[in-house]
């Protein structure tokens, strides 16, 4: 294949000249022919040549030359990576050397990459004769490259700035892996079409963030015997910096207790020089330290934070008839030290955390003390996130120390009711409940949302709730009167248990977790029961392969749901692990029945979006319910959920009225990027001023962990062009590349170049121009 080009030096300046000049001429030439009264065709025909031919002659001291290549062979292909991370986007700074307090400012790293392919001394220029190449962002491996150049026919690269592949928004994450994966598939289509060989140059810090291991990755470069040469860029020292890697802290905290938690630091300032840790909440440091930099890679400050004052800042501005029930914040973590650094955007790091304003509560209300009713007893008195009203039926009032509701609200006070072995209709009678309060509760359950767990002993107490509506509160019929007693039955999950995260012992799901269920200590004394229509048998004791009956059953009743349990014997999987399984099994089922409050609530409206933040890959899901004047669900109302994001309004979402929930409406976000987020609801026959509520989150992604260190991380990049039989270069040895890449070169390309300027084709053109205007001034009459 060969190719044909015309090149010149200095083009631009020189056809400028050019052109100026030969407009004078034309302009003073035409003048002269329009004096002299000529044709119309001379007074533009002969001016035009006149200019042409000065135009040319000018164009002379461009050196225009002809430029034949021809290609021997086929080229192997390059293709340069750019890293475009926030990493590489970071400014390079420097001590001053003439004063060690004050910082020069140099190119970024993506410059200096940039810097390194461009020019007339680059990289491109200096392979292209050699190589196809294509030079890619990280980003952009998807959409195609930003440059190409073909041994036939370059690319001219000398041209280009430092700044001409600078992308418009950087990269929040560095995924290396997914990049060097995402090269593959144009690899193998290379492959196929030619013989010749792939080489992969990339350039970056080795900052890899998010996205699968590049280790894992280049098995795939292996695979198609590509070999990878990495260019570290950075320094591989730190210079003065202070960086916060994490926050950690409980991400959920209660209003009244203190807060405790540690920021994960370095700093590689001189050592002695002083700095201030700090966390803010808006315009508020809540907590700060002085501390004394020691050269630390990595160090450990704790930090206490009063939530109760938090919380006050945050409610500040809301009127008297708000409630929550948590409230989602946001604080950040800062470092402050007056000495310059070389990088200011690893100075900060937000942490959200849930204050929870109400605690949960829970009445137990049982016939006689159990052993079982003690243990859950204990549980929920301990657990600072409850509070727990425990009342024994045989126990005299004094000595229970709890009253039981007297009315419909007090009830509805609670989130979760567990009844033990109890007949709610022999309290009524006795006059320790007042009449209706099973209709109460059934309330409590299929309208407020609330939770009831129903635990079965050998009384058969519970079964006696069998008339009219009550009949609802349990999911299960007794079988038979007696209590079943088994030696070691079985436990198991069914299918339905295992999707439960709330039933989970060790945290997974499969093999692992049936196992857990299986070696648990059985349970002798159990009521023997078959569920009801619309119930869910979570778990069962297994007799037999063939004979099995229920353990756990739920079913969802209007907006709450209903849980029994037939047996009371769950306080013997303590056995030689004492709370390890029993309390955080326990715990785990009352959060997943309990009603779940939303976190906002007003007068018309209640609203809740879940977590204080979320990942970019997360959902959102946005609550809420609607009240009348009377303080009655509304129902079939016409609402929207109002998206804002950093203060402007995003998207107005419709909301769906929950069929279990009445007065409940939901909507599903995501997945977002990044950015502080609020909700508002609108709703048709309410004001704007009934619905003034909004709740509010944070969507975060990982790339804060990019700039947490800023020193190139030569080791990975190491590995990884070592492993595909590529090489490491610092940026300081890559003129050393082209020598590296010359053995995988398998085309040339043979050059010829004919210098017009010296050639007397191009004077022969001139002179044959103003040979055919002396011609035409001639039959003009002009000679």
């Amino acid at each position: 294949m060969t190719t044909v080009r015309l090149v010149f030096s200095n083009l631009v300046g020189v056809l400028i000249i050019s052109l100026a000049l030969a407009a004078i001429a034309c302009l003073f030439y035409r003048r002269e022919l329009v004096r002299a009264q000529v044709n119309a065709f001379y007074v533009w025909c002969l001016p035009g040549l006149r200019s042409l031919a000065i135009v040319l002659i000018g164009l002379s001291w461009a050196e225009p030359t002809l430029e034949y290549r021809q290609q021997v062979g086929e080229p192997s292909q390059i293709r340069f990576v750019l890293d475009d991370s926030q990493s590489m986007a970071g400014e390079k700074t420097e001590l001053d050397d003439g004063n060690r307090d004050t910082m020069v400012q140099q190119a970024t790293r993506f410059e200096k990459s940039t810097r390194a392919l461009i020019g007339v001394d680059g990289l491109i220029a200096r392979l292209q004769d050699d190589f196809a190449i294509q030079v890619y962002r990280g980003s952009d491996l998807g959409t195609g490259p930003v440059f190409e150049s073909l041994p036939v026919d370059p690319g001219d690269s000398t041209e280009l700035s430092e700044r001409t592949w600078v992308p418009e928004q950087w990269e929040g994450l560095s995924p290396l892996g997914d990049w060097l994966k995402a090269v593959v598939p144009d690899v193998q289509r290379s492959q196929i079409e030619s013989e010749a060989r792939d080489i992969i140059v990339l350039l970056s810090d080795g900052r890899h963030v998010g996205g699968q291991s590049p280790l894992r990755a280049v098995e795939s470069l292996q695979e198609v015997k590509t070999p990878l040469f990495t260019i570290g860029v950075g320094e591989d020292q730190p210079g003065d910096d202070l960086a916060i890697f994490s926050v950690e802290a409980p991400d959920q905290v209660f209003r009244n207790d203190t807060w405790h938690g540690k920021l994960v630091v370095s700093d590689s300032l001189p050592p002695g020089t002083p700095f201030i840790a700090k966390l803010r909440f808006e315009d508020h440091t809540v907590w700060e330290q002085r501390v004394i930099a020691s050269q630390s890679s990595q160090r450990e400050l704790q930090f206490d934070v009063s939530m109760n004052e938090v919380f006050d800042l945050a409610t500040r501005e809301n009127s008297g008839n708000v409630d929550y029930s948590q409230l989602p914040l946001k604080l950040v973590a800062t470092l402050e030290s007056a000495r310059p650094e070389a990088n200011l955007s690893n100075n900060q790091c937000p942490v959200f955390v849930n204050v929870v304003a109400q605690k949960l509560s829970v009445l137990v209300i049982d016939d006689h003390s159990r052993w079982e009713i003690r243990y859950l007893k204990n549980m929920f008195t301990r657990d600072p996130g409850w509070e727990c009203d425990v009342f024994i039926a045989n126990q005299s009032m004094e000595h229970s120390g709890v009253e039981l509701p007297k009315t419909r609200e007090v009830l509805f006070n609670y989130n979760l009711v567990i009844l033990g072995d109890v007949s709610l209709d022999k309290l009524v009678t006795i006059e320790l409940l007042p009449e209706g309060f099973e209709e109460w509760l059934l309330d409590f359950v299929e309208i407020a949302g609330g939770g009831v767990v129903l635990i079965d002993g050998g009384h058969n107490m519970l079964h006696s709730q069998v008339a009219g509506r009550q009949r609802n509160l349990l999911p299960v019929q007794l079988v038979d009167q007696r209590p079943y007693a088994k030696v070691d039955p079985t436990l198991q999950l069914t299918p339905q248990g295992q999707q439960i995260e709330a039933l989970q012992l060790t945290g997974t799901q499969g093999l692992q977790e049936l196992q857990a269920w299986n070696s648990l200590p059985a349970v002798n004394l159990v009521a023997y029961t078959e569920p009801l229509p619309g119930s869910q048998v979570l778990a069962e004791l297994r007799l037999s392969p063939l004979d099995a009956f229920p353990l756990l059953v739920s079913r969802q009743f209007g907006a709450g749901k209903i849980l029994y349990l037939a047996t009371d014997e769950t306080w013997k999987w303590r056995y030689r692990v004492a709370d390890e399984i029993h309390r955080k099994l326990w715990n785990q089922l009352s959060r997943w029945a309990m009603r779940t409050s939303l976190s906002v609530r007003g007068e018309f409206l209640s609203l809740d979006t879940g977590s204080a933040s979320y990942s970019t890959n997360d959902e959102v899901l946005v609550r809420c319910q609607l009240r009348t004047a009377m303080q009655e669900p509304a129902t079939d109302v016409t609402s929207f959920a109002i998206i804002y994001r950093d203060g402007q309004a995003l998207e107005r979402l419709p909301l769906v009225e929950d069929p279990n929930l009445i007065g409940q409406y939901a909507a599903s976000l995501g997945p977002l990027s990044e950015g502080e987020y609020a909700v508002k609801i609108e709703a048709a026959g309410f004001s704007a001023e009934a619905l003034n509520l909004e709740s509010k989150f944070n969507v975060v992604g990982e790339g804060m962990k990019e700039l947490q260190r800023i020193t190139r991380d030569s080791q990975l990049l190491r590995s990884m062009s070592q492993a595909t039989g590529g090489e490491y270069l610092p940026e300081e040895e890559i003129a050393s590349l082209p020598r590296l890449l010359r053995p995988f070169s398998s085309g040339q390309v043979l050059r010829t170049n004919v210098p017009l300027w010296q050639n007397y084709t191009w004077f022969s053109a001139i002179i044959f121009i103003v040979l055919v205007e002396w011609l035409l001034r001639k039959r003009a009459g002009l000679i």
